[in-house]
């Protein structure tokens, strides 16, 4: 176990060991990557190898060996006491590789999990038959990747069939029409742990909070013991809204507004659907992120055509019979956590895994002297993703949080 300086400030950590195959290249690595994300089915990590010793030859590292990578952190927040945290991967590239001088090599070893690598491997070839997308999902996940999963709950049966599809692809193809009762259809399937995973709407995501929270301040480095060094732990160092609302690309991609127009082949007429911004939240409407009529009725900016086929099935419906309900919501909502996507860099600490896919409260300075925290975007963010970087003796972590909706309606 590769021991570092304790105590000292808040992106020092404790310690951390990395094995390749059997052999510990700790003291080789010179910095550690590892990633999660909600858009990703499975988390992935890099490792920069600096070596001296010629492991890569003398130990025959070779792609398809196991790689554990172990971080033990002593951050008080936000959970007090020691943290661990073991991630698992298969290493499956070997990069970059370059001479730094006399017989020291470089080179970047890519990592992923055996359920991504095991995906390519395998085929859903499946009908489902009156049943609802997470119960489908459940399905595939117990079935092919060996996991267990959390779900939302869906609110339509559909009778389908998976053409072949690999389990990840399939997964993703029943996420297109998945949709909770009244609510948008906006679901996404990631890994939340070590073979675990959850099938989610956002909706439902934007209401699991973990009651941690992030604050704006000066980062004290005094001793450990005052209270103004702990919340060190927790302070924003860095960030920024990477992407803000853009008026015209959400116009132009269907974000206000789109229309499905669908042919109906047995009953020969054509459906026409609208589908607004916030048409199946209130909070939406109300705290919409834009002032003013101008982007309203938009249902024409983007049309799909679509043919319906009734009677297809007895048991229940196909989803391209419901997809007045769902083509322009899916569209929108994928949209809604990149309106607003906000990056924040704090100190490490091995417990923020936790938290992908969970909502934590952020405070951002107000840029009104009136007020300390701004009031349209201080609150609740879903944690989309966690890139966690260890260089030597530091530990941080860039997160990327989406904020679903402003706190309040635009003045």
């Amino acid at each position: 176990m590769a021991v570092l300086r304790r105590n000292v400030k808040p992106n020092d950590f404790h310690s951390y060991k990395v094995t390749l195959g059997k052999e510990d290249v700790s003291d080789l690595v010179s910095s550690i990557e590892v990633y999660q994300d909600i858009f990703s089915p499975t988390w992935s990590a890099n490792l920069s190898i600096t070596d001296a010793m010629n492991i890569q030859t003398e130990k025959n590292i070779a792609v398809g060996l196991p790689v554990k990578i172990e971080l033990e952190t002593n951050t008080p927040l936000p959970v007090d006491g020691i943290q661990k945290k073991i991630y698992n991967f298969i290493l499956h590239s070997i990069s970059d590789k370059t001479l730094i001088k006399k017989d020291v090599y470089g080179y970047n070893l890519k990592l992923t999990t055996s359920t991504q690598l095991g995906d390519f491997k395998k085929r859903v070839s499946k009908s489902f038959k009156n049943k609802k997308p997470n119960e489908m999902v459940s399905a595939i996940v117990k079935e092919h990747l060996n996991g267990s999963i959390e779900t939302s709950i869906a609110d339509e049966k559909y009778d389908i069939i998976i053409p072949n599809l690999s389990p990840i692809s399939a997964i993703n193809y029943v996420a297109n029409f998945s949709k909770s009762s009244g609510k948008e259809a906006d679901w996404v399937f990631f890994q939340s742990d070590e073979s675990k995973y959850k099938f989610k709407s956002l909706e439902d995501m934007y209401n699991d909070d973990t009651g941690w929270k992030l604050i704006h301040g000066e980062i004290n480095y005094r001793d450990n013991s005052t209270k103004e060094n702990k919340d060190s732990f927790i302070k924003i160092q860095k960030y920024s809204f990477v992407n803000q609302i853009d008026g015209l690309r959400n116009m132009a991609t269907g974000f206000f507004g789109s229309s499905t127009i669908t042919h109906d082949i047995i009953n020969k007429k054509i459906i026409n659907k609208s589908y607004q911004y916030s048409d199946y939240n209130s909070l939406d409407k109300q705290n919409k992120p834009y002032k003013g009529k101008e982007f309203d009725n938009s249902e024409k900016s983007v049309i799909t055509y679509m043919t319906k086929h009734d009677g297809m099935t007895s048991a229940s419906k196909s989803f391209h019979e419901n997809n007045d309900k769902w083509v322009g919501s899916r569209r929108s909502s994928m949209m809604k956590l990149d309106t607003n996507r906000l990056m924040v860099k704090i100190a490490g600490g091995a417990i923020w895994w936790q938290s992908i896919g969970r909502v934590i409260t952020v405070d951002l300075p107000s840029q009104e002297g009136k007020n300390p925290d701004d009031k349209y975007y201080t609150g609740k963010y879903v944690v989309m993703a966690i890139r966690h970087t260890i260089q030597g003796n530091n530990y941080t972590i860039v997160m990327e949080l989406g904020k679903k909706r402003l706190n309040k309606q635009l003045e």
